[in-house]
């Protein structure tokens, strides 16, 4: 290790410098500057100035672990999580939670900004989660074996496989916390464990059930749900007032999973579509629909692209509001024109991807699809991820 060359802009690894942090990127990292350089520092906040250690340098820029804080920010507060920085699942605890919002805020302006090339950003308020901590419904507990009769039980560490043994997750329901307490007492078969919370939620053979807005709904034991059980009938909500539906459109449902928007939207609308490339969470939702005694729904496996053209274009099936609540890699092309050729006159997209978020809108906006509403939700609190929902309707 030493100190870096006299000239700024020359760093290599090992060099330590002292540096002022002016923002905090998407993904949780610290912005510092160094002559021309931007410097990422994960665990710092605006108006910190910490001490780093270079860990890898290119022309432009360079990332940094922190040696120590030198001057605190006020934005900064103790973590709880006696694993933070360690284990990967975190970024944020050591931010307060109102500033979380702002900086997740900004992220999401940014990046429609910048990626999307967008001017004029009708961005609302953050909705925050009612409950910072303890809030997630289900987590992914990884087992991992060594030498012996060792064995981890918990999550990947930052940025590599390794297994970060957890006693307790802080961000977790208290009942996923005495799961994984009696996880840990027991025997277990090593590799990845889902953890739901309860006790208003059971398993049922291969099924969980879960609560949305006084509704009981299947979801597959090993399938995705909505994380945030304090938060997830609010976003249901969201969705719902956006497409603003009167009781007589046709509305598609893309990756649709078990039904968690289908379930209300169907109701009011005349008819309803649902499309997801898992097949038991379409079982899910086919069923979750029926038990709701909802008979206007219809739901198709597979491929989203493939089915739209198929089923809806070749078929002559016109849309009036679709919506897409694709996983973090967001659309792919070929479903991209796809909607666009749909056309449906309004677009409801659910991300938890800002960048890839843009990206889409950017292409749908050569489809002539202008954004109307934007609306985060912290689904997500002490992690870099942050819930999106947009409106878009075409120009004109």
């Amino acid at each position: 290790m030493g100190m870096p060359s006299a000239c700024h802009g020359t760093l290599k690894r090992g060099d330590e410098i002292e540096l002022a942090i002016d923002t905090v990127a998407f993904g949780g990292a610290g912005i510092g500057r160094y002559g021309e350089m931007v410097i990422f520092i994960p665990y710092t906040v605006d108006g910190d100035t910490v001490s780093v250690e270079i860990v890898d340098a290119k022309k432009r820029f360079a990332t940094a672990v922190l040696k120590s804080v030198n001057t605190p920010s006020t934005f900064r507060t103790t973590p709880l999580c006696a694993a933070y920085t360690q284990c990967g699942a975190c970024s944020y605890q050591h931010i307060v939670y109102d500033h979380q919002l702002f900086l997740k805020s900004q992220q999401v302006r940014d990046a429609l900004e910048r990626i999307g090339r967008f001017d004029r950003i009708p961005l609302e308020d953050t909705i925050p989660s009612p409950q910072a901590y303890g809030y997630r419904g289900r987590v992914d507990v990884h087992i991992a074996t060594g030498r012996g009769l060792s064995r981890s039980i918990g999550f990947a560490a930052r940025a590599t496989h390794r297994i970060v043994d957890i006693e307790r997750c802080e961000i977790a329901h208290e009942s996923i916390n005495e799961a994984l307490s009696l996880l840990r007492r027991g025997r277990s078969t090593p590799g990845r464990q889902p953890l739901w919370s309860t006790p208003a939620e059971k398993v049922l053979g291969t099924r969980v059930i879960r609560q949305v807005r006084g509704r009981e709904m299947f979801v597959p034991w090993d399938g995705f749900f909505q994380a945030n059980v304090y938060l997830t009938d609010t976003l249901a909500y969201v969705v719902e007032e956006f497409c603003d539906l009167s009781e007589t459109e046709t509305v598609l449902d893309g990756y649709c999973g078990s039904g968690l928007f289908s379930l209300f939207l169907a109701p009011r609308c005349g008819r309803l579509y649902g499309i997801d490339a898992e097949g038991d969470a379409v079982r899910c939702a086919d069923e979750n629909l029926n038990r709701a005694g909802i008979k206007s729904a219809t739901f198709f496996t597979g491929d989203m692209a493939r089915i739209l053209r198929d089923r809806f274009i070749r078929g002559n099936l016109t849309v009036d509001v679709a919506v897409v609540d694709p996983p973090r890699i967001g659309l792919d092309p070929d479903t991209v024109a796809a909607l666009g050729d749909l056309n449906p006159p309004k677009i409801v997209y659910v991300s938890c991807n800002p960048a890839t978020l843009a990206r889409d809108l950017r292409s749908m906006a050569g489809f002539g699809y202008g954004i109307r509403r934007v609306k985060p939700l912290d689904m997500f609190p002490h992690t870099s991820h942050i819930e999106t929902v947009v409106l878009l309707e075409r120009d004109g």
